[in-house]
């Protein structure tokens, strides 16, 4: 309220004070205050070593509620454990955790933590390098409008790594991902169109306008 003065004349020192009292007996969201507070130097002199401490404070108590509902099955907080796991946020950087929580977060349809989870299945980080893995997680999450993931498998069709090359799908994709607003796709499409025939553009452009009217139709339902 002190913060945003509402119901008292805005006063930062003031705000400080209280979130201090409750980010000293273990409140996270006052932790995470207090050091945004200390970072911009608002009610309080600029302290970057006390933001630090505080952002760390709040980041050790977010891993450990986080674990609860993840555990539970929350796929969205399992998304973001994943994250923090992998990021190194608040615990020791674990590729393997990340890539654990992220497969939970997949397999239950969370469209984001099937792109990271490809990544890692690409890049080889906290699982065996598995190509053909990465371009199933990214199908699954560019089925669901994903661009970051339609592009991926753009790529991944282009150059036959984990699927079989097939030029007219790399270019269906491309351009369904720029139609999501991926502006690398759009580049990548238009690189792989110096290479293709005008037919098998147009026949590219027929697949991708075909999966957009249905992924438009089935959100409508």
């Amino acid at each position: 309220m002190y913060n945003l003065g509402e119901g008292v004349l805005q006063d930062y020192k003031q705000a400080v004070y209280w979130w201090k009292k409750s980010a000293e007996q273990g409140y996270p969201a006052s932790q995470m205050n207090l050091g945004m507070k200390y970072e911009i130097g608002e009610g309080v002199l600029p302290d970057y070593k006390q933001a630090l401490y505080w952002y760390k404070k709040a980041a050790d108590q977010a891993v450990y509620w986080y674990k609860k509902p993840a555990e539970q099955g929350d796929a969205l907080v399992q998304l973001f454990l994943g994250d923090m796991y992998a990021k190194g946020k608040g615990v020791l950087q674990d590729y393997k955790k990340a890539v654990y929580w992220w497969e939970k977060s997949a397999e239950q349809g969370n469209a984001k933590a099937q792109s990271f989870l490809a990544g890692m299945y690409d890049q080889g980080k906290g699982a065996l390098k598995d190509l053909k893995q990465a371009v199933y997680w990214w199908k699954k999450s560019a089925e669901q409008g994903n661009a970051l993931s339609q592009h991926k498998l753009g790529v991944q069709y282009a150059k036959g790594q984990g699927v079989k090359k097939n030029i007219l799908k790399a270019h269906m994709w491309f351009n369904i991902s720029a139609y999501s607003g991926n502006t690398d796709a759009s580049d990548s499409r238009d690189d792989l169109s110096k290479y293709m025939s005008s037919q098998q553009i147009r026949e590219a452009q027929r697949m991708a306008k075909k999966w957009v009217e249905n992924f438009e139709k089935r959100k409508k339902r």
